[in-house]
């Protein structure tokens, strides 16, 4: 009765989770196996649960008969248990032995119930686990010892990881599973099992599990078809799905199956499907269910197979959820006319391929199929003659709908385009005067929620996005280290969107006492933390232009220059600004031009003109002195004639 009741809960609940199916990539139908309904990709490895057994009746398995047996069935009766003084030791086989491959992937874990007599108990248990073949053979084998741990007076999950377990079991092997638990010589341990209230378990993180392995839709005659005839005196279809296990048919817990038909109603929900080949034993099962079609509308039916080991059924039982362990296959047929194969490409602004867009194919507002872009932006779809809905989505976001009226094949060559809503815009940051803001770091947080970035701007202040899906993007901008601007941009082209930084523009202008504007002086502005932000030496007109965030800066100015022949250096000069929009400063060195009398020019001057007198006053007294001393010469008589 209660496994009826978990039967039905999980009908219902997987009647709300159909996957739809895969269309195909060619001329004929296509099936795909789909992930678990509980994540977007079937997760591996899976636990496999296996329950510890004593079957009272000795099966032969791996060269021995024995009772002690393990399988993934819950077949509890009264508690069983292993009792000793200061050691208890047990072993269990698989049974029946491996129907296929099972590759161990992660950790084997066995939860034995164990209870150890006295106070302050103690144990020291031992894990081997070794695959055995039919003969007896010993093929692989892994154990670990895991030394003194705690214990306890009542029956208590002694729980034991074997780690990092890399293993593939063959084919008709069993799995041969030691625990020995060691106390004090003057303790009793017990293990429990086979019990509801001690269900001691193994546990096998595995790469392989029950899986759908193929669905085919079969006519009255069993021959397999892709499209029925409307008319046909017969209109039963045998849905016929093939369930693989490599622990055999008795681990399949449940195969059903879902219908839809055309405009997206529910024909069949989570029906139970049933086994009509395979035995507890077989790797592969067979199960099938019939479908009439009388009376139903022409077109595209879409078909999804389930199937639950027992396992994932255990694991609804308990937590009301298949979790990982539903595994689905897909695969469609029709009522009607052959189908049309059409296929779509989709292409951004610029006609560009978008490789791995997803494409939707719907039909009156209800989905029938999605399917990823190759690398041309193309896939085909298969279809009834009709009027279809075609959505593309983009990085997470729909970025084109289109009506698709299909009434003839569509090939490759010449596929139906789909123009999408991709764009590659242009990000172009500017400062507060409208400047291109070179080497600003720019990060975007895209429609679909992701950040992207960092960029970084080019010497025109721009960053170009590629291939992004239309949509506002939140935007925040750092330039040196400093948050410059939070907002955002729509992009709904291939425009330039420009974007105002708080970045500022700080005109520093020097002059001289007398009002001179004073070229080639050096000024620099230092931030909060005593850093130099930004610096340029002033230029003919005596000014310099400086970028700077919003914040509290220090100019500093400092001017060097030979004045008059003189060495002039003014030294360090400050002044405290703060910036919060374009502004100007003047630093004036009142100290310059220097005063004529303290200059080189002066000196050199004035001890030339004090020389220069001295001199002449010299050559003055030389003159005068030569004068003075030496007596005038008589005149000379003029001769007389006789």
């Amino acid at each position: 009765m209660a496994l009826s009741l978990i039967i039905v809960a999980f009908a219902l609940l997987v009647s709300g989770a159909v996957v739809t199916p895969v269309a195909p990539g060619g001329g004929a139908a296509a099936t795909a196996r789909l992930a678990a309904s509980a994540s977007p990709q079937a997760p591996t490895p899976r636990d496999l649960t296996f329950y510890l057994h004593n079957n009272t009746l000795a099966k032969d398995v791996g060269g021995v008969s024995t009772p002690y047996l393990f399988d993934t069935l819950q077949k509890f009766g009264t508690n069983n248990t292993i009792t000793n003084v200061f050691e208890a030791k047990q072993d269990w086989y698989l049974f029946p032995a491996l129907a296929g491959n099972l590759t161990a992937n992660g950790s084997i874990s066995l939860h034995i119930y164990a209870s150890v007599s006295g106070t302050s108990p103690s144990q020291n248990p031992t894990l081997a686990v070794s695959e055995i073949a039919g003969n007896g053979t010993t093929l692989w084998s892994d154990s670990h010892a895991f030394g003194n741990l705690a214990a306890w007076n009542q029956p208590h999950d002694l729980i034991l990881n074997l780690t990092g377990v890399h293993h593939t079991f063959q084919t008709g092997s069993t799995i041969l599973v030691v625990v020995d638990d060691l106390v004090a010589t003057s303790r009793t341990v017990t293990l429990w099992y086979n019990a509801t209230w001690v269900p001691s378990h193994l546990v096998i993180q595995s790469d392989d599990y029950a899986q759908v392995d193929s669905l085919a839709f079969l006519d009255s005659q069993g021959t397999p078809r892709v499209n029925f005839d409307p008319l046909a005196a017969n209109k039963t279809i045998t849905v016929r799905v093939n369930v693989s296990d490599p622990l055999g048919g008795y681990d399949i817990a449940w195969v059903n199956l879902t219908l839809v038909q055309p405009g997206g109603t529910s024909v069949l929900t989570a029906a139970a499907m049933t086994p009509t080949a395979g035995t507890p034993l077989s790797f592969l099962s067979t199960y099938e269910l019939a479908f009439n079609y009388s009376g139903h509308p022409e077109g595209r039916y879409n078909a999804t197979a389930s199937v639950l080991d027992n396992s994932g059924m255990y694991h609804f039982a308990e937590f009301y959820s298949t979790g990982p362990f539903l595994a689905q296959f897909a695969s469609f047929f029709y009522v009607g006319g052959l189908p049309l194969y059409v296929n779509v490409r989709a292409v951004d602004s610029k006609d560009a391929a978008l490789p791995g867009a997803a494409i939707t194919l719907l039909s009156g507002n209800v989905v029938e199929v999605t399917q990823a872009a190759d690398t041309n932006g193309g896939t085909n779809f298969t279809m009834a003659i009709g009027v279809y809905d075609l959505r593309v989505v983009w990085q997470g976001i729909d970025v084109a709908d289109q009506t698709l009226n299909a009434t003839a094949n569509v090939s490759a060559a010449s596929p139906v385009v789909i123009p999408c809503a991709v764009y590659d815009p242009t990000f172009h940051a500017e400062d507060a005067q409208g400047v291109a803001l070179a080497d600003a770091t720019l990060l975007f947080i895209h429609p679909n929620g992701q950040e992207i970035g960092p960029y970084r701007t080019d010497a025109s202040g721009d960053v170009v996005l590629s291939q992004v899906p239309v949509g506002t993007y939140g935007l925040s901008v750092s330039w040196r280290g400093i948050d410059v601007y939070h907002g955002s941009e729509t992009v709904n082209g291939n425009a330039v969107l420009s974007f105002e930084t708080a970045v500022y523009e700080l005109t520093v202008v020097t002059r001289a006492g007398n009002g001179q504007s004073l070229a080639g002086a050096y000024v620099s502005v230092i931030d909060s933390s005593g850093l130099v932000f930004d610096a340029n030496i002033t230029g003919a007109d005596g000014s310099v232009v400086l970028r700077l965030p919003t914040g509290n800066y220090t100019i500093e100015a400092r001017y060097i220059t030979v004045d008059q022949g003189s060495l002039y250096d003014s030294g360090p000069r400050y002044q405290a600004i703060d910036v919060t929009s374009s502004t100007a400063a003047t630093m004036t060195f009142s100290d310059f031009p220097m005063p004529l009398t303290s200059t080189l020019d002066f000196l050199f001057a004035l001890v030339y003109g004090i020389t220069v007198a001295v001199l002449l006053a010299v050559l003055f007294l030389v003159v005068r002195r030569m004068k003075g001393g030496k007596p005038s010469a008589p005149p000379v008589e003029p001769e007389k004639k006789e």
